[in-house]
């Protein structure tokens, strides 16, 4: 064998040594890739889930803020006819009172 066959066959040795190495790194190396895709995938639909809970939180917020103006708005009314009320009861009596002393 010549210098030129060895050092050929040297390499070709090495070539196939770093194949056999090559597909363990590259399995271990997808094991990375799809540990981190699968990391990233969960931190992804963790993040979804939190922002379809926020957006849910956020329409119950404005469903009881909704709900709430309308009974603001009765209690509002209601006192305001309450009030009314209160108002024409004593005009009524005061105009009752002038009333009565006239037909005295």
């Amino acid at each position: 064998m010549t210098e030129g066959q060895i050092s050929k066959e040297e390499i070709s040795t090495s070539d196939d040594e770093s194949r056999k190495e090559s597909p363990d790194a590259m399995i271990s190396g997808e094991n990375l890739n799809e540990e981190n895709l699968n990391e990233e995938e969960d931190l992804d639909f963790y993040d979804f889930l939190e922002v379809v809970s926020d957006k849910i939180d956020n329409i119950k917020n404005q469903i009881e803020k909704r709900r709430e103006q309308p009974r603001q708005r009765l209690l509002r009314t209601i006192a305001e006819l309450e009030e009314q009320k209160r108002i024409l009861k004593s005009q009524l009596q005061h105009r009752i009172h002038i009333w009565s002393e006239n037909f005295k």
